[in-house]
């Protein structure tokens, strides 16, 4: 596929040239990796942004989790203290 970009400064035009120069490949050859590059980056903020969101749902269901497992720890030392006092008496 083919694309045209218009009106670019010269020196912009003459760095990529002494870019791809180093590199030992075209100008064209370059700008393709750069594109290629802008393209998989892109994508990879949006993984990014979806990992971020889920980890922030998983932790939000720790905390709810640890909360409830703090209630049922009280509730069971409750219900041993009971059953230890009964055994007292009984």
């Amino acid at each position: 596929m083919e694309i045209k970009i218009r009106n670019l400064n010269a020196a912009t035009v003459c760095h990529i040239d002494e870019l791809a120069h180093k590199k030992g490949i075209s100008r064209n050859q370059l700008l393709c990796e750069w594109l290629d590059q802008i393209a998989i980056m892109e994508g990879l903020v949006q993984l990014e942004s979806k990992y971020e969101r889920m980890y922030s749902g998983v932790i939000e269901m720790m905390k709810e989790t640890n909360l409830v497992l703090e209630q049922a720890v009280k509730t069971n030392q409750t219900i041993l203290q009971k059953i230890n006092e009964t055994e007292k008496k009984g």
